[in-house]
């Protein structure tokens, strides 16, 4: 069952007022569309999201983007070293 362009207000809504429990979002969206929390779960994660998750994990020394960054093409961010490291790698 396809769901309607208010449908996915509803639930882009739902998840907006509350973004950090998405299961109480999921639940009230369900309530509201009489549909199963799950069913709205899925529709969330596949269709309205938008975009795979890119990050970059950043080290002392080095920086590892996912891969699912590297998979896009995305360029990972360049870890700027502070002027007094730089100065002390220098020094070492």
């Amino acid at each position: 069952m396809r769901y309607t362009r208010k449908e996915n207000e509803i639930i882009a809504r739902e998840v907006g007022n509350s973004p950090m429990n998405l299961t109480a979002a999921f639940e009230s969206a369900a309530r509201k569309l009489s549909r199963t929390p799950n069913a709205v779960r899925q529709q969330w994660y596949n269709h309205l999201r938008g975009g795979n998750p890119a990050f970059v994990v950043i080290g002392r020394n080095c920086h590892a983007a996912n891969a699912k960054l590297l998979k896009r093409g995305d360029k990972a961010a360049k870890h700027k070293v502070g002027f007094w490291k730089e100065l002390i790698g220098a020094l070492d």
